[in-house]
């Protein structure tokens, strides 16, 4: 008999029956049933884990174990990785490598860490620079490499910056009303600036840079200017080019991807707020696609993540995140996700939404963009109860057909058995037992668990097992 494969029975085993695993354990099993030579260690595991799981599993939002924190700061993702920002104590503030490609993803791998010498609350930004981890700092720009698990401090940059964006190895810096470009090859050479007055955000995506500006004054040489945002061509990334200049009231931050530009609008004060889109796929004439008020009202500037043609957006005061989406049509689609904080804290990654409440960081699957789904969720007790059918319909027809393979699944399924049987639960091991008794019937007309009969008095006793004469023939696999 061929062994297992020890990385698929550790999933088996260990993996949560949660969504996120549960599709993988879901599509494991029917490609297990199939298989008449199927490893029957593996797939007696995987039946023995669908036997031993309730129906209704009541759970509360699940949450990434980052270790002990006193709290979570910025985040920034890059595919299945996190860079996180998060106090050990508190007045110990570290950065986090977090890799989230592992079997349950409510427990990633540490890659490594880094102390920093300042407060939480003094660390204004992390973002990825191609493999590089930059931290804005009052007064510094932090930049770090992983390098055997821990990360390396490479440069400090001390700079006054406002926002930083990244395409490497360039960074964008954007200081007091100006633009500049600093090329990591190189961190002393001269840097050039572009003049941009009342500059505040920059985003940086494919060979386009867009910078938010604020309301600026009439000056002896300058006439006033309204709030909005300026478009900028990377074709020579180190020397940024300004090709459009739009405005657009109460702009107080930009996201960019795929020459998709997300433009988040807040009056001054307690107000709401609303999201905006422009195609950039002309840079000299942005499109403005059309905006959408979002939930809630607040103080400051809320958090803006973007994925493709979705943006998420939370509002502090809300305890929601709003998920927008610009369809096919271009037409702006809102949907708000309930993820329990009020923490402005929002990281995108390939496939999944990071988000900071005051339980935790939750992780959101972003595989069907409209209906973002919450990692770690158990399925649903009609998706259990099919498949816990499914798995005792096939044990039935091996005791008929293969009645050595029905023997070996069964044992493996019964064998690790510990707390006493619930028929509610344990559709599969009952059927196995009690089959061909008296005792016990299935209720919903076969469709559903094991119920005990009413009591049947004096009886002779006899096997109630399925596949009697199967056990019998091969004692020695039992």
């Amino acid at each position: 008999m061929p062994e297992p494969d020890t990385n698929l029975l550790r999933f088996v085993k260990e993996s949560p029956l949660a969504f996120g695993s549960w599709q993988g354990l879901k599509s494991l099993y029917k490609k297990l049933e199939a298989d008449p030579n199927a490893d029957p260690e593996l797939l007696g595991a995987l039946i023995r884990r669908l036997d031993g799981a309730p129906l209704h599993l009541p759970v509360p939002l699940p949450t990434v174990d980052m270790g002990r924190t006193h709290g979570v700061g910025l985040m920034a993702a890059s595919g299945d990785r996190l860079a996180v920002l998060l106090n050990r104590s508190w007045r110990n503030p570290y950065l986090s490598l977090l890799d989230f490609n592992v079997s349950n993803r409510l427990k990633p791998r540490k890659l490594g860490t880094a102390k920093l010498d300042s407060a939480l609350g003094e660390l204004s930004q992390v973002l990825w620079c191609g493999v590089l981890l930059v931290v804005r700092q009052e007064g510094n720009i932090l930049i770090f490499e992983e390098s055997r698990e821990e990360l390396k401090l490479l440069a400090t940059l001390t700079l006054d910056a406002l926002s930083v964006a990244a395409l490497f190895p360039y960074l964008y810096v954007v200081v007091k009303d100006a633009l500049q470009v600093i090329d990591l090859r190189d961190i002393h050479e001269s840097r050039p600036t572009i003049e941009i007055r009342g500059a505040i955000r920059v985003t940086v995506e494919g060979r386009v840079a867009v910078v938010a500006t604020l309301n600026t004054g009439l000056s002896w040489n300058r006439l006033p200017r309204a709030r909005g945002f300026r478009v900028l061509s990377l074709e020579e990334p180190g020397q940024p080019l300004l090709v459009a200049d739009v405005d657009e009231s109460d702009c107080v931050a930009v996201d960019l991807m795929e020459k998709t530009l997300w433009v988040l609008k807040k009056p001054a004060g307690y107000a709401s707020c609303v999201l905006g889109a422009y195609n950039l796929s002309v840079l000299s004439q942005p499109q403005k696609l059309g905006e959408i008020a979002l939930t809630g009202s607040t103080n400051h500037v809320p958090s803006l993540a973007v994925r493709s043609r979705q943006a998420f957006v939370h509002v502090e005061n809300s305890g929601l995140v709003d998920c927008v989406v610009l369809d096919d049509k271009n037409l702006l689609q809102r949907r708000s996700l309930a993820t329990g904080g009020y923490s402005p804290n929002l990281a995108v990654g390939q496939d999944w939404l990071f988000v900071q409440s005051f339980n935790g960081t939750t992780l959101w699957s972003l595989g069907y963009p409209e209906h973002p789904t919450p990692y770690g969720t158990p399925p649903s007790a009609q998706t259990l109860g099919y498949m816990k059918r499914r798995a005792r319909r096939h044990l039935r027809g091996l005791a008929g057909s293969d009645p050595k393979r029905f023997v070996e699944l069964a044992y493996r399924t019964l064998s690790v058995i510990t707390e006493p049987l619930d028929p509610t639960r344990h559709w599969i091991a009952y059927d196995v037992l009690y089959a061909t008794g008296k005792r016990f019937e299935q209720s919903s007309h076969g469709r559903g668990a094991f119920v005990e009969k009413q009591a049947l008095g004096l009886s002779i006793r006899r096997l109630e097992a399925r596949g009697a004469a199967a056990w019998t023939a091969y004692p020695e696999l039992a």
